[in-house]
């Protein structure tokens, strides 16, 4: 069997984590990645140092003229074309989330890779945990009223993600996978109320980012779910939490970020423990499907993705406008 030729874009975190699992892969030969930071495409050469190293991600893709798939890892402001880019020169893609910080652009993008018949899958691995496949057959025997989603922390340390235009916001760059969750579970949202406070966090350089907001959901199915967001919570006495509690007429069903499931009612409970493994099955399903040119079996599509996207981006809409937003109207 012939190796995927993949490229990684961005050296961060995110970069440096999914090159690991890609050099795990026997199937797959790690042809470049790209990042304009010094020192992180010097890690990413020590990890791999086979690979061409670029500093530039838009001439790793004009010199790489026969990869097979791209894992985009960059900050969401600094997509730069990327997805028109490979678009035209037939490279899959995986990317992580979010989509960007502009609906415009972002629709863009989807048109293109529609037309374009590349596969692209994003990095909503919550979806491949079974334990959520579990939880979403036995919402079958229930009938769900109401969700409450949670995201309330610390400030991560990346610089990007403090200021609004770079990263979307919280809940455009951290809260999208609770959205994007409930929209796994209850279908598409049909409108969006939200609203924010700042004033929590002093002295922070460059910070213009909402330190709380409170975001009501609509579903078309007439499910109701808010989303509670904090970005304040002080990294050495604060107590963060990162749940969705949902519930239905005869159960109620908690989802601990990373860690467990529980469904309980009067009579007993069940829990399923897990880690933070599903990034591994999210990519490697990627790759066979970029492979098999059958997109079939992605559990995150960019098309979908978009859903979620125009939600979390409808949140920030009603943030500064003080009033409902209809995804309709975008």
């Amino acid at each position: 069997m012939n190796k995927l030729k993949v490229a990684v874009l961005g050296g961060g975190w995110f970069g440096q984590f999914h090159l690991d699992n890609l050099l795990k892969m026997e199937d797959v030969e790690v042809a470049a990645f790209a990042t304009g930071n010094v020192e992180r495409l010097a890690r990413l050469s020590v990890k791999e140092p086979r690979a061409r190293a670029y500093s530039d991600q838009r001439d790793l893709i004009a010199q790489e003229r026969d990869l097979d798939a791209l894992i985009v890892c960059v900050p969401p402001d600094r997509h730069d074309g990327i997805e028109h880019l490979a678009a035209r020169n037939g490279i899959n893609l995986y990317m992580e989330k979010p989509l960007g910080v502009d609906l415009k652009e972002v629709l863009a993008c989807e048109k293109a890779i529609s037309e374009s018949g590349i596969v692209c899958a994003v990095g909503y691995q919550t979806r491949y945990n079974p334990q959520v496949d579990e939880m979403k057959a036995r919402f079958d025997n229930d009938e769900i009223g109401v969700a409450a989603a949670k995201w309330i922390g610390v400030t991560p340390q990346t610089p990007w993600w403090r200021i609004k235009a770079r990263s979307g916001g919280q809940f455009v760059e951290q809260a999208t996978h609770m959205v994007d969750l409930l929209r796994y579970f209850f279908g598409d949202v049909e409108s969006v109320y939200s609203a924010r406070r700042f004033g929590l966090l002093r002295g922070v350089p460059d910070y213009d980012v909402e330190d709380a907001s409170a975001t009501v959901l609509v579903f078309e199915s007439g499910l109701l779910a808010t989303v509670t967001c904090g970005c304040f919570v002080d990294p050495k006495e604060g107590k963060s939490e990162v749940r969705i509690e949902m519930y239905g007429k005869r159960q109620r069903f908690v989802y601990e970020w990373d860690t467990m499931v529980r469904w309980e009612n009067r009579r007993e409970s069940s829990v399923r423990c897990f880690g933070n493994e599903f990034h591994f099955p999210a990519l490697r399903t990627f790759l066979d499907a970029a492979r098999a040119k059958d997109a079939s079996k992605i559990r995150s599509p960019y098309a979908d993705a978009v859903k979620t996207f125009k939600t979390t981006w409808a949140a920030n809409l009603s943030m500064e406008n003080h009033a409902e937003v209809s995804l309709r109207s975008l």
